[in-house]
């Protein structure tokens, strides 16, 4: 079931599916059927003078068996605790301070993921300073991008949410995944690149 809050002003809301309309006027809450292809469902609010608000953040439906969350604290770095909101048990902090790899070992089947990970970074507003946190991704030793923190906040070590996704593709078997500091990660800030890393989110898509 899809839901969401209602809008002060809004008459109606519109369902899109995979960025086409789907349902006008939409209702709270919504059924959403479960296929094997993956669907991004989002919502719009319309005024009485037909005035459309941006559409919402997207939601991923995914078969269970198409997605996979793994908790970054149950690897190599040392978890801590102190932020409210995450999953699992624990977090781990990313620093210049600490720059170690985070090596993440998974079984998988074949094919094309998309990744986002679950991080915060209260390191400054969203508006102003420097201090997104840059890392490289490494797939089975190979260099798969980059991978992008942006700041949520000041002291926002609280607020949760997705990066952009990153696609990579997997072996069939264990894989090994590599979250590193790399010399051309630094950010315009240059002293502070740091956040934290809750979870690693993976989807599997069909291939193209």
């Amino acid at each position: 079931m899809l839901t969401w809050s209602s809008v002060s002003n809004a008459t109606e809301y519109r369902l899109y599916r995979n960025g086409k309309q789907e349902l006008v006027p939409a209702v709270s809450p919504v059924e959403i059927p479960l296929s094997e292809e993956p669907a991004e469902y989002q919502v719009m609010a319309v005024d009485s003078n037909g005035a459309e608000s941006f559409l919402s953040n997207p939601v991923t439906v995914l078969p269970e068996n198409r997605s996979l969350i793994i908790e970054a604290e149950n690897f190599n770095i040392q978890a801590e605790n102190g932020a409210a909101g995450f999953s699992g048990s624990g977090y781990v902090r990313f620093s210049l301070e600490n720059k170690r790899d985070l090596i993440v070992n998974i079984n998988a089947m074949a094919g094309r993921y998309a990744l986002r990970m679950r991080y915060a970074n209260g390191t400054g507003p969203v508006n102003t300073d420097n201090n997104c946190g840059i890392r490289s991704l490494y797939v089975n030793g190979a260099f798969a991008g980059p991978l992008v923190f942006p700041q949520r906040g000041l002291d926002e070590w609280s607020d949760w949410g997705l990066t952009n996704v990153e696609w990579i593709t997997l072996k069939s078997g264990e894989n090994l995944l590599t979250v590193r500091y790399d010399d051309f990660n630094r950010n315009m800030d240059g002293e502070i690149n740091e956040f934290l890393l809750d979870y690693i989110s993976l989807e599997k898509y069909p291939a193209e």
